[in-house]
């Protein structure tokens, strides 16, 4: 085989309605993208920690803590996201793929509001004069009932 055989067979040959260059495309845009977010994550959130850590206020530490609840197959979602940008798709794979999407990043979304509701009362609650034991019932009925309300 020569190297025109193989051009013409990269870009004209059809699998599964898409080319080898377009799945070829797809590979490296998921590589690509997945590498990058992970950089982010492990660089990114290395030098907000390192800023957070000199600033007086909790409140980048509270930011921190949110980007950090971010998990690996959410980074592989969003790479497979931008892949799938390079291929034809077929509809019923669009709307499966678009609702998966939409049900871990709403997840996402919930976990990260309730994260923020703690941090709320902890704070509301802190700075009250009462026992322990009343700091502690408040927070936690005050918990479940926002929680409760956030789903």
């Amino acid at each position: 085989m020569d190297a025109e055989s193989i051009s013409h067979w990269f870009k004209y040959t059809i699998i599964l309605g898409n080319t080898p260059l377009a799945y070829l495309s797809a590979a490296t845009a998921f590589s690509a993208s997945l590498v990058l977010f992970q950089l982010m994550k492990i660089f990114g959130l290395a030098r907000l920690k390192a800023l957070a850590d000199t600033t007086e206020t909790d409140l980048d530490d509270l930011a921190v803590a949110l980007l950090e609840k971010f998990q690996l197959f959410e980074y592989l979602l969003a790479a497979f996201f931008v892949a799938t940008r390079y291929i034809n798709r077929a509809p019923a794979f669009n709307t499966a793929f678009n609702l998966a999407i939409l049900i871990v990043f709403t997840y996402r979304a919930v976990t990260l509001i309730q994260h923020l509701l703690s941090y709320w009362i902890q704070k509301a609650v802190g700075s009250r004069e009462i026992s322990e034991e009343a700091k502690d019932s408040v927070v936690y009925g005050a918990q479940v009932v926002l929680r409760a309300m956030v789903w």
